[in-house]
């Protein structure tokens, strides 16, 4: 089970297409975009993955490190 998983890449779109094929077959389909921009302060863009109404896999282009 995934819960609120946020990983930062370096290429957004480039994992956008990763993670859709690696998640469609576990069924998490749906595809979700937050601005950042109208959220809390420093609160980065994020893309996100779920199923089920819920949105629990997130993505957000930065700094990879490790």
């Amino acid at each position: 089970m995934l819960d609120h998983l946020f990983l930062s890449v370096s290429d957004i779109q480039r994992s956008i297409d990763f993670y859709r094929a690696a998640l469609t077959p576990l069924g998490i389909t749906t595809r979700h975009d937050y601005d950042g921009k109208d959220g809390p302060p420093g609160h980065p863009d994020l893309k996100g993955f779920g199923a089920n109404g819920r949105i629990f896999f997130w993505l957000r282009e930065g700094a990879v490190e490790g």
